[in-house]
């Protein structure tokens, strides 16, 4: 898929140096990409053409209140007891929003219980609020071993250096999973928004993280 879709963003390159593309989402991260004027239809009530910021805006504040909710999923051998991101407790029965500046670090202190000491794959994923998944991180792809203890409490930091998806809302859900990534222990899909604020740049990449494991008698 990510290669069909940088196919597609060359070829709109190509075109936009003839000709005037029109092009219609709900993904404000591709119209922060593509985009030089933007224009959002409401119930068929145009904004007018407005610079992309602007547009990205206006349509972030119409559809503020339409969150997707939460689930929670996963065979509970291992779980989540708190998650703390940039300092700021995420209640996981209770959908919060974080804010972030383009660019700034995104830090996460997260707590796990296990019923069986053994090495764990957590995964990040971002998803625009039409639900497409524009970037991940997970120790995985930073290369990073994991090991959680039994009859502890396991306290896993990761911290995303310069933050680089678009402003705009994006919905982040959480998996907690066996090493080789077979067996889903805890997932929290939708468990956050996060709101990134600033000027817009570059999406859909993955992130590679540091990644600091520390353990508490439970």
């Amino acid at each position: 898929i990510s290669g069909f879709r940088t196919k597609c963003y060359n070829r709109i390159d190509k075109l936009l140096k003839n000709s005037a593309v029109v092009f219609v989402t709900h993904s404000m991260p591709h119209v922060a990409r593509m985009c030089k004027l933007s224009l959002c239809l409401e119930k068929g009530v145009s904004s007018g053409l407005l610079c992309v910021q602007e547009g990205i805006f206006n349509y972030n504040n119409s559809v503020q209140n339409k969150r997707v909710d939460t689930k929670r999923l996963g065979s509970k051998e291992a779980t989540f007891v708190s998650i703390i991101v940039n300092k700021e407790k995420i209640e996981i029965t209770q959908k919060s929003t974080v804010h972030i500046d383009y660019g700034d670090n995104l830090d996460f202190e997260i707590s796990v219980i296990s019923n069986k000491s053994c090495y764990i794959t957590l995964d990040l994923t971002f998803h625009t609020r039409d639900g497409e998944a524009v970037a991940e991180c997970n120790n995985y792809i930073s290369e990073e071993k994991i090991y959680i203890l039994d009859n502890h409490r396991n306290f896993i930091k990761v911290s995303i250096k310069k933050f680089s998806l678009n402003p705009g809302f994006y919905n982040l859900s959480i998996l907690l999973m066996s090493e080789n990534m077979t067996a889903h222990y805890d997932w929290l899909q939708n468990f956050c928004e996060l709101f990134v604020k600033g000027k817009p740049a570059f999406a859909g990449q993955q992130f590679l993280a540091d990644w600091e494991l520390t353990h508490d008698e439970a």
